[in-house]
């Protein structure tokens, strides 16, 4: 445990050093040293006018703030609530878009299966209907067909030999 705080003791002074080390180093450039002291300008020169508006009006800054706070989280909450009714009613016509896709999928499907069924109604006829034919043509078979018994060959009475 002394070992980990110990190590942990000299991650944190290296990382402090590092940090003083790469603050200097940027400040080397002219440029950065400008911008750093003008923006170090303008942040204290702000600051400072605050300040002096509430040390002569601390009552008429804090309402002001108060006023500002209260307005923007108005106006959040307006936004919020329209946000709100946006999606209840995006919702309301998505849900009514999805009853209306099932229950055109529900026709459909009940078409398919009606088609279906008429399909098997024809398919059975169809095969009935070749039956019938097979069955009337294997009769007419019969009927024109002469049998073994009456048919008579002719019988060769030429016995030469070629």
């Amino acid at each position: 445990m002394a070992n980990q705080k110990s190590g942990l003791g000299k991650v944190t002074f290296y990382m402090a050093i590092g940090a003083l080390v790469g603050g200097a180093v940027t400040l080397m450039n002219r440029d950065t040293r400008n911008s750093l002291k003008e923006k170090s300008s303008s942040t204290k020169d702000s600051v400072s006018s605050y300040v002096s508006t509430v040390k002569e009006d601390p009552q008429g800054t804090k309402d002001d703030l108060v006023d500002r706070i209260q307005r923007t989280a108005s106006a959040t909450k307006e936004a919020v609530n329209q946000i709100q009714n946006i999606i209840n009613d995006q919702g309301k016509d998505l849900a009514k878009q999805m009853q209306d896709v099932k229950e055109e999928s529900e026709e459909i499907v009940s078409t398919v299966k009606e088609t279906g069924e008429e399909l098997k109604d024809v398919g059975e006829k169809a095969a009935e209907a070749k039956e019938e034919l097979t069955n009337s043509y294997e009769e007419e078979d019969e009927q024109t067909t002469p049998t073994t018994s009456t048919i008579q060959t002719p019988q060769s009475t030429d016995n030469r030999a070629l």
